[in-house]
């Protein structure tokens, strides 16, 4: 037979004790569960970035299970997989991971910046263990590259050709 409970929230990670108690036979029985940490992104940075991506981000990851190599963590940005660049370290209680953003994965506003374990890279791992923050992308501003000519004289009006990089066509 199988009952269903519905264990509350703890105060703390830890092991507690489960006893289930028979009021017909006047029996019990106890077993451990245990309460373990949500894993979550402490922090991102930078928190934002350009569209155009391929900016490093450093993320520092709490309660995250510990990794020996980068191919064990995958780190999305919206939908789109990003590159972890490199494993900063690892331990119980914190993971510090350098990802690349992936080009051109989202326009302007906030995405979901996401971190798991890859499961088929450590198999004994199972459970929720994904974490998110919010990640802005930006419009990179448009600057002027050059101007042709760059002086004319004054009080003559002449046409300049305006070279800027960085402009976003309108569709």
């Amino acid at each position: 037979s199988t009952l269903s409970a519905v264990i509350p929230p703890a105060a703390m990670a830890g092991d507690v004790a489960v006893t289930l108690r028979s009021e017909l036979t006047d029996q019990s029985q106890t077993a451990t569960f245990t309460y373990i940490n949500s894993v979550r992104i402490s922090s991102a940075s930078p928190s934002f970035g350009p569209m155009a991506g391929g900016n490093d981000v450093m993320l520092t990851v709490e309660n995250f299970p510990t990794i020996t190599s980068i191919e064990q963590a995958l780190v999305k940005f919206g939908d789109t997989e990003a590159a972890v660049r490199s494993l900063m370290s690892s331990d119980a209680t914190r993971t510090v991971l350098r990802v690349v953003a992936p080009r051109g994965f989202a326009g302007p506003g906030k995405v979901s910046l996401s971190v798991a374990p890859r499961f088929e890279a450590i198999p004994e791992l199972q459970g929720e263990l994904t974490a998110s923050i919010s990640y802005t992308v930006r419009r990179t501003p448009a600057t002027v590259a050059f101007l042709e000519p760059a002086e004319v004289p004054a009080m003559q009006g002449t046409d300049v050709a305006i070279r800027i990089q960085g402009l976003t066509p309108i569709d």
